[in-house]
């Protein structure tokens, strides 16, 4: 972590080609007044955000109304908890604070299956954080909100290829994009768990693309490079991925593997 952030990652950079473009710089060092107006308008000429909206008219109606948003959540103690959290944030103008809050308001829509708000927020936190690590877990929840936007029970439904999701929303493959030029920059630039959590973005993304063998060889990567750093949580993750992606192959050997997955990930984590 005591590298720099790769500087292309950050999404909406006005030159894709330039990996030193200014918005990224300003979003690598949150403390300046560069960054806060960065973030301000992080929304303004971004594909990755705008395809976020898209489908997003429910969201949009119920940010006006605390009350509709609360009666739509399954957690509505824990989203006011979280949103007086976050505004105390902005108003200490500390990044990483908001940050934090911001991400975690992200996580609290993604379990409430307000996807497109959930990537909103996500790729907002994205953009405040600062850390590689950070920015990967936020960008990754972006595409776990993009995955699961179209079909809520993606992973719970039938596993086989029969049940993948026919026709992928625009967003995926936006976000296929995204994750592939990030996961180059973090490997360029040695930052391994950052690279490990892209990899398991870019399988989410395969899978919902109907492409489960890449999706797999996706996988099977991250686990390599968190059992490199001996990362236990990431190495069960990422098991917990490969099985997901070996049942959807559906033949006996892949089911066999998928079980085996399983256990090595409970074992991970004893």
């Amino acid at each position: 972590e005591g590298l720099p952030a790769a500087p292309a990652l950050t999404v909406g950079s006005s030159d894709p080609g330039n990996r030193q473009s200014s918005r990224a710089t300003t979003v690598a060092l949150p403390a300046t007044s560069a960054a806060a107006s960065s973030v301000a308008d992080a929304r303004l000429g971004d594909p990755v955000l705008a395809a976020a909206e898209v489908g997003d008219d429910e969201d949009k109606d119920t940010d006006s109304s605390s009350d509709d948003e609360e009666a739509k959540t399954p957690f509505p103690a824990e989203l006011r908890a979280r949103r007086k959290k976050l505004a105390e944030a902005k108003n200490t103008h500390d990044f990483m604070l908001e940050a934090g809050a911001t991400f975690a308001m992200a996580d609290l829509h993604l379990r409430s299956a307000r996807y497109a708000k959930a990537a909103r927020l996500a790729m907002a936190a994205e953009r405040l954080f600062s850390k590689p690590n950070d920015k990967a877990k936020a960008l990754r929840l972006y595409v776990k909100a993009v995955v699961r936007e179209p079909e809520r029970d993606l992973f719970e439904d039938v596993p086989s290829l029969s049940s993948m999701v026919q026709t992928p929303p625009p967003q995926a493959y936006q976000a296929l994009t995204q994750v592939e030029k990030s996961l180059e920059a973090w490997q360029r630039s040695g930052q391994t768990k950052a690279a490990a959590l892209m990899g398991l973005a870019l399988a989410d993304v395969q899978t919902l693309l109907a492409k489960p063998r890449e999706a797999l060889q996706a996988a099977e990567k991250a686990l390599e490079r968190f059992e490199s750093l001996r990362d236990q949580d990431g190495s069960a993750r990422a098991l917990h991925a490969t099985s997901r992606i070996r049942l959807r192959l559906g033949t006996d050997m892949h089911t066999r593997k998928a079980l085996r997955d399983l256990e090595k990930a409970l074992e991970t984590l004893q």
